[in-house]
């Protein structure tokens, strides 16, 4: 798939998929005049990163061609900005579906 970004009536700056792992880019079945990205957007951080409780994989452009990115972080793993990889949750905390950063379990406490 091919993503097409018009920044004038003379230039084109077209992106081919893949994008790195954990990104993502928009994508259409073909060229259009919309602009996928400003240019402000262009200079700062693209493609744009997979959100927070997102995870991207590099392996399936379709899977890049939009802000869902691959889905969810699974239950049992971590996913902040830009995951290519889920991270899995450390020793003492836990990680529900979507969660973008592990939470500290309560303690428990001895009777």
């Amino acid at each position: 798939g091919t993503a097409v970004y018009r920044a004038s009536a003379t230039a084109t700056l077209r992106y081919k998929l893949p994008a790195p792992a954990g990104r993502w880019i928009e994508s259409f079945p073909h060229e259009t005049t919309e602009p996928l990205a400003t240019a402000e957007e262009l200079n700062q951080d693209y493609p744009n990163p997979c959100a927070p409780g997102l995870f991207g994989s590099d392996r399936v452009w379709t899977e890049q061609a939009s802000a869902a990115c691959s889905g969810r972080c699974p239950a049992g793993f971590e996913c902040p900005i830009a995951t290519a990889q889920p991270l899995p949750c450390d020793t003492g905390h836990y990680c529900l579906e979507g969660s973008p950063v592990a939470t500290r379990a309560p303690l428990q406490s001895k009777l």
